[in-house]
C-alpha cells in the first residue's frame, strides 16, 4: 500500500477547498459526525456451540468422555438425541453411534463378548464407532482388530496434548466405510521470515463455536452416508454396483484481528471413492470425488475505515482455492480422466469423467466377467467462479490440481461514502461458505504404494478502496501472507478384498 500513499495524498490536497467543511485539522483528516457511510461491520459470531446439525439416534458409550477445553468429544455427543451407557446385547438401530476412549481398546481386545459384538456393529449393524484420543497407531490397532480398511497412515500427526475424536464406521446405507479425524486443535505452516524456523507450525485451540462446525460438517457428510442407498437397478455402473469409502480431513485457521474482532475460519476436505480390481490388468481402479467446504462467514469483518490513510477497507474474503491430490511416491499410476476442465467466469461448471474397463473385474461382492462402467457427472452452481484445471497427468507421479477463482470485490466513485469509495461486493461465496468438487478415474498397479496426499489451500484477502475525485485506487493483503493455511492430509486408498473369492 505504501507505494501509492504519495499520489493518494496529492489527490487530497486537490480536494481540499472542496472538503473542508466536512473534515476536522485533527490527526484524523476527518469528522465521524458528517460521515454519510459509517462502518458496516458485522455482527460478531457466537463463541457457544450452536448444535446446527444434530441426530435422532442413540449414542452408547462403553466409558465417559473428557470435557476438556481441548476436546471436541463433548460436541459432538451433545448432537445425539440419547445417550446412555452401553449394556451388552442391547439392541441397536441404523445410525446409532457406539463411543469409547483408546483406553479402552485393551479391554475390547481381552473380552471375547464385548470383541464380538464390537465387530458385528462394525461389519453389520451400520454403527457409527467413536474412539476418543490416541494416536494413528492406536487407531491401526483398532482396524487390525476389525480387519478393515484404514486410510490414515501408521506416522502420528496428532499434537501431543490433544485429544480427538475419531469417527468411523463400516458399511452404512450409502458408504462403504467413513472416515473423519477431528480435534480440537489447528496448525498453519509459518514461512521463513516468521519468528522461528522454516515451517515451523503455529498450533491454535478452537473456541467451541469452531468446534461445533467442524462436527456439522462431519454430520452432514454422515447424514448423507446414512441415507438410503439407490437400487442399482441391473446397472453395471461402478457407483451402482458399490458404495464410496468416505475419507475427510478438516483444519480450522484464526484470521488476522480487525477493529477488536477476530474470526475462526474452518475448512474441509472430502473424497467419496469407489473402487474395482482388474484381474486381467492387475490394477486397482478409483473412482474420485474430491470436494471442499471453506466456511469462512467468521473473518468477514464488512467494511471498516482508516481515518488516517483515508483508506475504506473490506473483506476478509476467499478469494481462490486451490485443491490438489499426488501420491507421496511413484507408483506407475495412470490418469484416465479428470474433470472440470478449465472455464470461464460463469455461474456453474459440470463435472463429468468416464472410462470403460472391460475382463474380469473385482468389486466388493462377487466377480464380474463382463466389466464395468466408471462414471461420474455432476454441475455444480456458484456465483462469479472461474475453474483453472492444473492437473499434469503424468503417468508414475501424476498431479491432480484445480483453482478455483471467485470474482473479488471492488468499489466505485460516490462522493457521500467515505473515501469516496462505494463497495461492489465480490462472489457472495467468498464472504460465506464456498463447496465445491471435482472428479477423477486413476489406476494403481497391485502391489505398488498407494498413499497419496490431499491438500486444499484457500487465499483470504483484505481490500482497501479510495475513489477521490473519480480516481480509483486499490490495494489488497493476503492474510497470513507468511503462513500456508487450509489442509493437507496423507492417507491410502482402499483395495478390493480378494481373499473371499
Amino acid at each position: 500500500m505504501k507505494k501509492i500513499y504519495l499520489i493518494h495524498y496529492l489527490l487530497l490536497c486537490c480536494m481540499i477547498l472542496a472538503i473542508a467543511a466536512s473534515c476536522n485539522d485533527d490527526k484524523d483528516g476527518y469528522d465521524p459526525d458528517n460521515v454519510n457511510d459509517p462502518e458496516k461491520l458485522t455482527d460478531p459470531l457466537p463463541t457457544s456451540d450452536q448444535l446446527a446439525v444434530t441426530h435422532n439416534n442413540t449414542l452408547y458409550y462403553l466409558s465417559f468422555w473428557s470435557k476438556e477445553d481441548h476436546a471436541i468429544s463433548d460436541n459432538m455427543i451433545n448432537r445425539y438425541k440419547k445417550v446412555v451407557p452401553y449394556v451388552p446385547g442391547t439392541k441397536m438401530e441404523i445410525g446409532d453411534a457406539f463411543f469409547f476412549t483408546h483406553q479402552d481398546i485393551a479391554r475390547i481386545q481381552s473380552e471375547a463378548d464385548l470383541l464380538a459384538d464390537f465387530k458385528d456393529m462394525f461389519h453389520k449393524q451400520s454403527i457409527v464407532m467413536m474412539m476418543e484420543g490416541g494416536t494413528n497407531e492406536d487407531f491401526n490397532t483398532v482396524c487390525t482388530l476389525l480387519d478393515c480398511y484404514n486410510p490414515y497412515v501408521k506416522g502420528d500427526d496428532s499434537h501431543s496434548d490433544e485429544l480427538p475424536l475419531w469417527v468411523f464406521s463400516g458399511p452404512l446405507p450409502s458408504a462403504s466405510g467413513f472416515y473423519s479425524k477431528l480435534n480440537a486443535r489447528s496448525t498453519a505452516t509459518r514461512t521463513k521470515g516468521v519468528k522461528g524456523a522454516e515451517g515451523e507450525k503455529s498450533v491454535q485451540t478452537i473456541n467451541e463455536y469452531g468446534q461445533g462446525i467442524h462436527c456439522d460438517m462431519t454430520n452432514q457428510s454422515l447424514q448423507r452416508a446414512l441415507e438410503p442407498k439407490a437400487p442399482s437397478n441391473g446397472s453395471s455402473d461402478l457407483k451402482n454396483l458399490i458404495s464410496a469409502y468416505i475419507v475427510i480431513g478438516q483444519n480450522s485457521y484464526k484470521a488476522a484481528p480487525v477493529k477488536g474482532r477476530s474470526g475462526i475460519d474452518n475448512f474441509q476436505v472430502e473424497a467419496k471413492i469407489w473402487t474395482a480390481y482388474s484381474k486381467d490388468r492387475k490394477e486397482h481402479f478409483y473412482l474420485v470425488n474430491l470436494g471442499f467446504i471453506a466456511y469462512v462467514e467468521p473473518s468477514f469483518y464488512g467494511e471498516w475505515h482508516n481515518t488516517e490513510l483515508f483508506w475504506k477497507g473490506y473483506g476478509l474474503c476467499l478469494t481462490n482455492v486451490n485443491l490438489e491430490f499426488d501420491p507421496v511416491h511413484p507408483n506407475s499410476s495412470v490418469v484416465h480422466a479428470h474433470s472440470p476442465q478449465t472455464t470461464e467466469k460463469q455461474s456453474s461448471y459440470t463435472s463429468n469423467v468416464s472410462f470403460e474397463l472391460g475382463g474380469s473385474v473385482s468389486v466388493t461382492g462377487p466377480e464380474i466377467s463382463g466389466g464395468v462402467s466408471i462414471s461420474n457427472s455432476h454441475t455444480e452452481t456458484i456465483n462469479d467462479i472461474e475453474v483453472v484445471n492444473r492437473t499434469n497427468p503424468a503417468q508414475g507421479s501424476p498431479q491432480l490440481r484445480w483453482q478455483f477463482n471467485l470474482r473479488e470485490p471492488s468499489s466505485h466513485f460516490n462522493m457521500f461514502c467515505f473515501s469516496s469509495s462505494a463497495v461492489d461486493a465480490g462472489a457472495k461465496a467468498g464472504i460465506s461458505t464456498c463447496s465445491l468438487s471435482t472428479d477423477f478415474i486413476i489406476s494403481v498397479p497391485d502391489g505398488a504404494a498407494n498413499v497419496w496426499r490431499v491438500s486444499m489451500y484457500p487465499t483470504l484477502k483484505a481490500f482497501f478502496f479510495s475513489d477521490v475525485m473519480g480516481q480509483h485506487l486499490q490495494e489488497e493483503e493476503k492474510y497470513d501472507n507468511k503462513a500456508q493455511i487450509g489442509i493437507e492430509k496423507v492417507f491410502s486408498l482402499p483395495t478390493v478384498d480378494l481373499k473371499d473369492e
